[in-house]
């Protein structure tokens, strides 16, 4: 009645053949919006202690004179700042170690792929960060369900999910969502999303 997976494989393609956007791999946080994003989180502690910093200081000026009487002051304004940027520093490698851990595991899947480019079925070998919506994906046993999308052709996969396993009939059950793993079976999925 509404077209079924046919229907939707003839509006992605058409959608994809006008503009087709590759997915830009994320490089990460810089440091310095790492930075000022751990200022404004910290910005009540940081005040409170801006503000401590300065009484100390002028009442160590006041009593001490100028010789001796920074100090204190000039002390807890470098730990301030010593706090804020060494939490940053550990953010940040934390967040570039999960970047490479990611890209990794994405380099080592990788899964062939037909795209229509300009009326003509391609064949690719892509990894699952290169894959667009429109694109038909062979699915084979031990591969990891790239993205959310519609089983096409193929046999009854059996995906592994957590402790559960779950068959995908093209007829029955066609949905397929990201990240199960193919156990059993083979077939063309199309990306949806």
């Amino acid at each position: 009645e509404l077209g079924g997976v046919g229907r939707v494989c003839d509006v992605l393609q058409a959608q994809s053949q006008h503009s087709l956007e590759k997915i830009i791999g994320n490089f990460g946080t810089s440091f310095s919006s790492i930075l000022w994003n751990s200022c404004k989180d910290n910005l009540y502690t940081i005040s409170l202690m801006l503000i401590s910093a300065s009484l100390s200081f002028a009442t160590e000026l006041k009593q001490e004179g100028l010789r001796y009487g920074w100090h204190d002051g000039v002390a807890m304004v470098f730990v301030v700042l010593l706090l804020l940027v060494f939490s940053s520093i550990t953010k940040f490698w934390r967040e570039r170690k999960t970047l490479k851990l990611a890209k990794k595991k994405g380099e080592a899947a990788k899964f062939i792929v037909k795209r229509c480019e300009e009326f003509q079925l391609v064949d690719l070998d892509l990894s699952k960060y290169d894959i667009v919506v429109g694109d038909m994906v062979c699915l084979t046993p031990h591969d990891e369900v790239p993205a959310d999308g519609l089983l096409l052709s193929g046999n009854v996969l059996v995906l592994v999910e957590g402790m559960k396993n779950e068959k995908i009939n093209c007829v029955e059950n066609p949905f397929l969502i990201a990240g199960p793993k193919v156990i059993e079976g083979h077939g063309w999925m199309v990306v949806t999303s």
